[in-house]
């Protein structure tokens, strides 16, 4: 087998063609016909560091290898980086020594950052030898886009808030943390899980807490998870558009729904004609019981860093307040009736 590695989304494409029949309409050929179209294309992927310790893409491996697919090629980015750090914080195994073992040929390049000829030049190497998938190692460097958009979990969370005796929380700092935990220990009723960001993001220092939230607004910003800085940053500019805004961090709705009605209604305040905004860059499934509208997502994501996707999806500072400010203007109209949420 082959490996070389490019973005994850194409080795899912991968990851389709091996375990996916393509069948025609009329009938369902038999497996071994399957296997013989599967095993007659030729078929490039690209994996990472972290790919390579993901259960499903070991198995993919293991499973190509003994299918003997032979026109496999996946390109093996070994630069020792995932998303947590170091590769050998949590992995010191030999990787090539592993796939040989699973039934690949191995070829490296040393630099695979520069060397296009090395890549091809060890692409048709691979395909001289049919009866083995290749695995082409490249030393490479990382790079400008991080996860890319099969990493942006756009509908998990509406998922997981939907399941029956499933205790789901988003996390924003420490603080919340240490609640969340608390919660935890305590609960007995089903699963917990906790969801907090692998990616760096402020530590609201003192408006944060574990007990309860500020009171007071013509709108109230409801914020998720790694999230609250966004309302923290529109409310600093609706200020100075003199609109009293109050942010609301909300870890979790099966809390919420766990509490007395009293409670929930001091909590969210729309009883008081208060319009509520959610700022989650999940799909808006779901918030229709507690928000008026939202700055969600209606895609996946991009292959790109942090500080340039939320503004590509008009996350930015200055396009939010612009968002809130248009929908308190319809509210006060009457153009946006109580439990709309309108997407915006």
């Amino acid at each position: 087998m082959r490996a070389l590695s490019l973005p994850l989304v194409l080795w899912c494409k991968v990851l389709q063609t091996l375990l996916v029949w393509r069948l025609q309409p009329s009938a369902s050929p038999p497996l071994s016909t399957a296997l013989d179209t599967i095993s007659s294309t030729t078929t490039p992927g690209a994996v990472g560091d972290s790919c390579k310790q993901e259960g499903v893409g070991c198995e993919a491996f293991s499973y190509a290898g003994h299918l003997k697919l032979g026109k496999l090629t996946v390109i093996y980015d070994n630069n020792q980086i995932s998303c947590d750090g170091s590769v050998d914080l949590t992995n010191n195994e030999e990787v090539n020594k592993k796939m040989e073992a699973c039934g690949w040929q191995i070829f490296n390049v040393e630099d695979g950052s520069n060397d296009i000829a090395a890549i091809v030049a060890t692409m048709e190497r691979g395909r001289e030898k049919t009866d083995k998938s290749c695995s082409s190692c490249n030393s490479g460097l990382i790079d400008a886009g991080e996860d890319g958009p099969t990493h942006h979990p756009v509908k998990l969370a509406a998922l997981y808030r939907a399941m029956p005796h499933m205790q789901y929380i988003r996390l924003d700092d420490s603080e919340e943390v240490a609640g969340a935990w608390k919660t935890m220990i305590e609960n007995t009723d089903g699963p917990f899980m906790i969801s907090v960001s692998l990616h760096a993001h402020p530590q609201l220092a003192g408006l944060t807490k574990r007990e309860g939230v500020e009171k007071d607004a013509d709108v109230t910003l409801i914020s998720v998870g790694a999230d609250p800085s966004f309302a923290v940053n529109v409310d600093d500019a609706l200020v100075k558009q003199s609109v009293k805004a109050r942010v609301l961090s909300f870890p979790s709705h099966t809390l919420l729904r766990a509490q007395p009605l009293s409670y929930q209604r001091e909590v969210l305040r729309r009883n008081e004609n208060i319009p509520a905004v959610v700022i989650e860059p999940y799909v808006a499934l779901g918030w229709e019981r507690y928000a008026d509208a939202g700055i969600n997502m209606s895609s996946f994501g991009h292959s790109l860093p942090g500080k340039y996707i939320y503004d590509h999806f008009s996350y930015g500072n200055d396009t939010m307040p612009k968002k809130v400010q248009g929908i308190l203007e319809s509210w006060k109209k009457g153009d946006v009736g109580r439990g709309e949420c309108v997407e915006l």
